[in-house]
């Protein structure tokens, strides 16, 4: 994640910033590890329901065939002439 300034902190802004920067929850925030330590070797157990299998297969997935979309009929090529009389005022 990057952050970028959108402007200078004003010397209150500043001087807050630097106050809640020595807080415990800044700390906390600052060390806070999403990959658990190896120091901490004990691991949560996990719940009854996922130590077993599921009682019944599963059936496997099937692949679907592709729906072939219907190509638009294309349009009937417009003569140029007509297209040129429309816009011509003769008044």
């Amino acid at each position: 994640m990057k952050f970028r300034a959108v402007r200078p902190l004003t010397r209150g802004e500043w001087e807050i910033a630097k106050a809640q920067s020595t807080t415990e929850d800044a700390k906390q925030a600052i060390e806070f590890k999403m990959v658990p330590s190896r120091e901490n070797t004990t691991q949560a157990a996990l719940p009854a329901a996922f130590s077993e299998a599921p009682a019944k297969p599963m059936d496997e997935p099937t692949k679907r065939p592709k729906a072939s979309a219907a190509a638009p009929a294309p349009m009937p090529a417009k003569n140029v002439a007509d297209i040129l009389s429309d816009w011509s005022v003769d008044e």
